[in-house]
């Protein structure tokens, strides 16, 4: 399913995530590249962590909906968002989140369907 819709597979996502969680600029970068070599979509790429990265924002915020979340997610992505959540050091915030939503909304707008993504990161992890 991931060769034909571009799909990217969970742990790119999660990797993805804990690198810009972590600033983690090189790494966030290099998993953009490897997304290219695999041909998976950048704006499903996005889409995937906006998906993740608002799980982290809303068990941050709320707690009690832990249980509900943990039904509907793996057990490597519930753990992944629950360390985050937790994590008082992670910049997960509403403002990352808005960029993200940004970096989604210009992807097709721009000749490099990547750079959206590459400019939030290097903007995020300096």
């Amino acid at each position: 399913v991931e060769n034909i819709t571009g799909a990217p597979k969970g742990n790119l996502g999660n990797d993805f995530i804990k690198a810009l969680a972590y600033k983690e600029k090189d790494k966030a970068l290099s998993l953009i590249f490897k997304a290219n070599e695999e041909n998976i979509s950048i704006k499903t790429f996005i889409a995937l962590a906006l998906e993740i990265m608002r799980a982290i924002l809303i068990l941050k915020t709320s707690p009690v909906q832990a249980k509900e979340m943990r039904k509907n997610l793996s057990e490597d992505d519930f753990t992944l968002i629950e360390n985050l959540a937790k994590d008082e050091k992670s910049p997960v915030n509403s403002l990352m989140l808005l960029d993200l939503l940004k970096a989604y909304d210009m992807t097709g707008k721009c000749y490099i369907e990547s750079l959206p993504l590459e400019m939030m990161i290097i903007d995020i992890c300096v």
